[in-house]
């Protein structure tokens, strides 16, 4: 199903019921904390209580559910997968696939052909919906923030083209990552990758979901 993105960047048709993707719903990643010792300590993950509310407001400009979009792009050579590393805002640090907010009246695939384009320098086509994940963060500047996160795969128009740095404000390092390094992280450091990624693995751990994208990419 494709979602269309208004110019608040809503929701604007009803999303199918599945309750493996809604299971997320309710939580929300809080911001690394540094305890009396100056250590960092790992971000929490849970429900948003009345004195979250308090603490982080919410801001007029998230008011409102915002869809987006993560897309997959895999080599054809090696079967591995860009992820970059984000710089700049919520998820600094950790590890992600290219994507970003749809703008207005844009759908899920003219989205994510855009994102790309505009991050990696990469021209890609649509090749299939990969489903929803949705994704709650708080931060100091913005307060609470919901989104619905519309995962893509895509095809590149030049098998042999590489990605590049094209907006270094928001991306330090891209790298290909196969399937089961991507799997060994979400179990060994899970917080290397980005919360939008990890609920979409923790959503799919029963599925063969890179099977399903490597038979429709052909590769």
């Amino acid at each position: 199903m494709t979602s269309i993105a208004d110019n608040q960047g809503t929701m604007t048709e009803t999303i199918p019921g599945d309750e493996t993707r809604r299971g997320t719903a309710h939580l929300y990643e809080f911001p690394p904390t540094v305890d009396e010792n100056g250590k960092k300590q790992p971000s929490e993950y849970r429900e948003f209580t009345d004195e979250d509310a308090v603490k982080y407001p919410r801001q007029e400009q998230f008011e409102y559910l915002r869809c987006g979009t993560c897309v997959f792009i895999f080599n054809a050579k090696d079967q591995k997968l860009l992820l970059q590393t984000r710089e700049g805002t919520h998820g600094a640090g950790q590890l992600a696939p290219p994507g970003g907010k749809m703008e207005r009246h844009e759908d899920d695939a003219t989205c994510a052909v855009r994102e790309v384009l505009e991050e990696t320098g990469l021209r890609v086509e649509y090749v299939a919906s990969l489903g929803n994940t949705f994704d709650n963060f708080v931060t100091e500047k913005k307060g609470p923030m919901n989104w619905n996160t519309h995962w893509v795969l895509t095809k590149m128009v030049d098998a042999s083209a590489e990605p590049a740095i094209a907006e270094p404000d928001k991306c330090s390092e891209m790298k290909w990552v196969s399937v089961q390094e991507l799997l060994e992280m979400k179990e060994k450091e899970p917080d290397r990758l980005f919360r939008c990624l990890r609920n979409f693995l923790d959503a799919r751990k029963n599925e063969d979901w890179s099977g399903k994208c490597f038979e429709k990419l052909e590769i």
